[in-house]
C-alpha cells in the first residue's frame, strides 16, 4: 500500500512501498499500466520512470541514486518502522519526468553503461544534457562534452559554440569558435542561430 502525504510542495510516495519518494508537485505519482522499454525491464528493478509518451523504465534504485545527485536526494532507503518488505513486491507506483523516450532512454543508458545509439542531432544532445544538468549527472555530462568535439559535430561550429557556451565548457567552446573563423556568418543560413 503506497504511503502518500504532502509537506508544503512535496509529494511523498512509495516506490515501491519500501522507498519513500519526494518529488516536486509536476511529477506525479500514478498507478500505471503502461508499456515498459524493454532494455529497462528488470526484475530487480525497484523504481519505475514513466516518460512523457507514457513508457515505463523499470530502474534499480541503486543506479540512480549512485549516478545522479538527484535521485540521490529523493530516494530514501529505510522501510517504514516496524514494516517487512519482500524485494518481490509488485510496483505499483512510477515517477513522472517530463521528457520523451528518446531523451529519458538516453540518459538511463549513459547511467547504467549500456550501449548508447550513434547520436542524431545537436538538439538531442542538447536535450539529453539538458536533463543531466538537472538530474546532476555528471558521468553523462563528460560522455557528452567527449562526444561534442567529434567530426560529426563540428562541420556545425555555430551549434557546437552556442551549446558550449550555453554550458559553460570553455574548452569547447574555443575549439567550436576557431571552426567558425570558415564560416560567413553573415549568409542567410546562419541567420537563425545567430538570434
Amino acid at each position: 500500500m503506497p504511503i502518500v502525504g504532502t509537506s508544503q510542495n512535496t509529494r511523498f510516495c512509495s516506490v515501491p512501498p519500501f522507498y519513500i519518494v519526494s518529488t516536486l508537485a509536476s511529477n506525479q505519482c500514478k498507478s500505471t499500466a503502461s508499456k515498459v522499454h524493454p532494455s529497462f525491464n528488470s526484475k530487480v528493478a525497484n523504481v519505475v520512470l514513466r516518460s512523457s509518451e507514457g513508457t515505463l523504465y523499470s530502474i534499480p534504485s541503486f543506479v540512480l541514486r549512485n549516478t545522479t545527485s538527484y535521485f540521490r536526494s529523493i530516494l530514501h532507503i529505510p522501510p517504514a518502522f516496524g514494516q517487512q518488505t519482500s524485494s518481490q513486491e509488485q510496483l505499483t507506483d512510477s515517477i513522472v519526468v517530463d521528457e520523451k523516450d528518446v531523451i529519458l532512454g538516453r540518459i538511463l543508458r549513459l547511467i547504467s553503461g549500456l550501449e548508447t545509439p550513434t547520436w542524431g542531432t545537436f538538439e538531442e544532445v542538447e536535450e539529453v544534457m539538458s536533463l543531466a544538468e538537472k538530474w546532476n549527472a555528471p558521468g553523462p555530462i563528460s560522455v557528452m562534452r567527449s562526444t561534442v568535439t567529434a567530426p560529426k559535430f563540428l562541420v556545425e561550429p555555430l551549434c557546437l559554440y552556442g551549446m558550449a557556451a550555453q554550458f559553460r565548457w570553455e574548452e569547447e567552446t574555443k575549439l567550436a569558435s576557431t571552426h567558425t573563423l570558415k564560416l560567413s556568418i553573415y549568409d542567410e543560413e546562419y541567420a537563425d542561430l545567430l538570434q
